[in-house]
């Protein structure tokens, strides 16, 4: 069952609305890597996933106060062009799955029925992969931390 603030609209930062979300996307996350359609992937690359899917809906609310339910293309093209390419730091290559594992992700989650209309999100995704790893490995798209540790 879905806790109900998840379906809320937050007009501002709301630390139950945080903690539902964070309680949400490891359930839903472990469901997922443990599911049939990664069952052939390697622990490196569920890693992998398990770690960009998460900072997108860590980041998705700390930066937009969007859910999963409110994600639509243009948080998704700016989640993947700026946010995660800025805030999470990992080998620049990693970023060349972030379109394929959110992609497998969001097409699960509406087979199982959790999330609705995940088709223009994955179409976008399509659309902007290449772009993503040319963000991620421009220093100039980096924060502080980020710059410090590479």
């Amino acid at each position: 069952t879905i806790n109900p603030i998840l379906l809320t609209v937050d007009e501002e930062y709301n630390d139950d609305s945080y903690e539902a979300l964070v309680s949400w996307g490891e359930e839903v996350l472990e469901q997922f890597l443990s599911s049939p359609c990664c069952s052939s992937w390697k622990n490196n690359k569920k890693n992998i996933a398990g770690f960009f899917i998460h900072g997108f809906i860590d980041y998705a609310y700390g930066y937009h106060l969007a859910k999963p339910f409110q994600y639509d293309e243009m948080l998704v093209e700016d989640m993947c062009l700026d946010i995660l390419p800025r805030k999470m730091s990992t080998n620049e290559k990693d970023f060349k799955q972030v379109a394929p594992a959110l992609s497998t992700f969001f097409e699960w989650c509406e087979t199982e029925g959790i999330l609705k209309d995940t088709k223009a999100i994955c179409i976008k995704l399509k659309k902007i992969d290449g772009k993503i790893y040319e963000a991620a490995k421009d220093p100039s798209n980096w924060g502080l931390a980020k710059s410090l540790l590479y």
